[in-house]
Parts: structure tokens; sequence; C-alpha cells
């Protein structure tokens, strides 16, 4: 990318967040609003700054962490890590959605081990504190453990192999070595569909 291309780029940006600026209030100006939508028409990825819920999310759990700014640093380099060894970058548009929701799921389920820990060591915590805390982080893990298998589950699925075959008036369709399509007369392995 040309230094003038990137400036071009930055500039834009720039455009785009004064008139979030302008827009981001109860009652903003029509035209405003009319040039935002044209802008977000024009820059398909622009809606990311304002308008990308899971990012949002992520920010609000990396937020609420209590901890050093050194620590809340790390967790950010942490998670674009995880974020990449997951595929991120080489990922469909499907693979990306899912791999932001597993760090999402990650990063709640590190704070609530966290939480978990920390409520185990501290005196006077009652039976109701414990098992809340308890409750908390067995649904974290199981969101997480949720995540990681559907963003499995979907990678397999996008990698079957799929062959077509045509063999005279037949025609097959095999998935990962299942025929999926019948022959002529409605016919399946021999049998009649309809028929055991």
């Amino acid at each position: 990318m040309t230094e003038s291309k990137a400036l071009t780029v930055q500039e834009e940006r720039e455009r785009f967040k004064a008139l979030l600026n302008k827009t981001n209030k109860a009652r903003p100006n029509k035209d405003d609003l009319l040039t935002l939508r044209a802008m977000l028409r024009d820059y398909p990825g622009l809606w990311r700054m304002a308008g990308d819920l899971t990012e949002h999310a992520i920010d609000l759990v990396l937020e609420n962490i209590k901890g050093t700014p050194a620590v809340k640093e790390s967790l950010e380099a942490g998670r674009l890590a995880l974020r990449d060894e997951l595929g991120y970058q080489q990922g469909t548009a499907l693979e990306r959605l899912l791999i932001e929701h597993v760090v999402l799921c990650w990063l709640r389920m590190s704070c609530a081990e966290c939480r978990y820990e920390h409520s185990a060591r501290t005196e006077g915590r009652t039976f109701a504190q414990a098992d809340y805390q308890e409750r908390t982080l067995t649904v974290t893990q199981g969101r997480y453990l949720r995540a990681l298998e559907t963003l499995a589950r979907v990678r397999r699925l996008l990698r079957l192999p799929s062959l077509q075959v045509n063999i005279g008036v037949a025609q097959q369709h095999i998935v990962a070595g299942t025929p999926a399509a019948s022959g002529p007369g409605g016919y399946r392995a021999g049998r009649r569909w309809g028929r055991p």
C-alpha cells in the first residue's frame, strides 16, 4: 500500500470517527445520518469501528478485570494471539465469527476462574457465594467448550470433499464416501423410496 493510499484510509477513518461523534446522540442531524449511511455503504469494513458488538463485549470484559494496566495490556495481546493461533486471518467469514466467540468465551471463563480462586481464598465466604461462583464457572466452561466444538464442527464440514460422478443416466453425489442421490426411477442401493 502506498503512503498516499494509507493517508487516504486514515483520513477516511478520521472523517468517520468525527461523523460518529456527530450522530451518536438522541436527535442527530438528518444530513449527518445520510452521510453516515453512505460511508457505511461505500466502506463496508467501517461498521466494526462502532457496531461490532463482539468486540464491544470483549472490551467490557477487559475493562471489568481488576488488574494493573500491564495485566490488561497482556490480556489484550494474549487474546489477539489466541485469535490468530485459531486461524482468524486465514478463516472464512463464518470461521472468523466463531473464533471471535471462542476468544470472548475464553476471556469470560478465565475471569470466572480468577473470581472463583479469589473467592475460595476469602475468609467468611458463605455457602451461597461459593455455590454461585461454582455455577458461574461451570456455565462459562460449558460455553467455552461449546464454542470450541462448534468451531471444530464447522471447520470439519467446510473441508469435506465433494465428488460428483455421472454414469450414464444415474448421477451420484458422494460426500465423504456416502452416496447422496438416487439413480433412475427413484432407486437407491436396490431399494425404491418409501419401501423398507
